[in-house]
């Protein structure tokens, strides 16, 4: 990890921007121990890393963050992307994904490698992966 980077200085969009590249590393790590084809590894974490998905997980996971992620979740979600939403998902789940990735963002400029593992085990559970 890079030392330097100060995460309360950063807005929700740059959070879930490092957020996003944590998420799918996770899902990436996880889906190899599970599939050995490259074309199963793709399809597993193509369907899992979409917005959509991302969503649906998110709003069980939200009852298991702490009050200080709840928080950065919600500046997250309440955030406004200067590019278009994808096609394949509403405005409502892009704001939820992102939410998700904001908060993944926070904990790991702040370090917090433990709750990371915590809610992506949650995330393994909600999502079935």
């Amino acid at each position: 990890m890079q030392a330097g980077i100060n995460y309360e200085q950063l807005n929700p969009l740059q959070l879930a921007y490092i957020g996003d590249a944590v998420y799918e590393l996770l899902v990436r790590e996880h889906v190899l121990q599970k599939h050995r084809r490259l074309n199963s590894l793709n399809e597993a974490e193509t369907a899992f890393v979409c917005a959509s998905s991302q969503a649906k997980i998110f709003k069980n996971l939200l009852e298991h963050l702490s009050p200080e992620e709840k928080d950065i979740a919600r500046r997250g979600r309440n955030a406004s992307p200067k590019h278009r939403v994808p096609k394949a998902a509403s405005c409502e789940e892009y704001s939820l994904s992102t939410a998700m990735e904001t908060v993944f963002g926070f904990l790991y400029l702040k370090k917090d490698i433990r709750r990371i593992d915590e809610l992506f085990s949650l995330v393994i559970e909600f999502g079935g992966i």
